[in-house]
């Protein structure tokens, strides 16, 4: 496994060792993980332990809730983009697609 230090972003060189995905992805969700067990450990003074403990939990799965909602929408948009590429891509396509267009608005 490669070390995550192995790529240097300065080299500016395309074919050098990069971190695989899954790695960045693991170290991602480490960095999440310590940043919301710091907000979790700020109890404010005076407040209830276990429906401070309930809130935590709350806004960990809202958490979750919105990176899942951002890879649908992701994965929506890529979709998207694959599905009318042709229609944008190619000038022989374009053109056909306005002539269509044009048509359609005279009818």
């Amino acid at each position: 496994m490669l070390d995550s230090g192995a790529y240097d972003l300065k080299s500016g060189n395309p074919f050098s060792d990069r971190p695989p995905t899954s790695m960045r992805d693991e170290e991602a969700q480490k960095a999440l993980d310590t940043a919301v067990a710091e907000l979790d450990s700020n109890v404010p003074e005076n407040f209830d332990a276990s429906v401070w403990d309930r809130l935590c939990r709350y806004r960990r799965a809202k958490i979750e809730m919105e990176m899942n909602v951002s890879c649908v929408v992701a994965v929506f948009q890529y979709e998207l983009i694959a599905r009318t590429c042709c229609c944008f891509c190619h000038s022989d396509c374009q053109s056909k697609n306005l002539t269509r267009k044009s048509q359609e608005a005279g009818a």
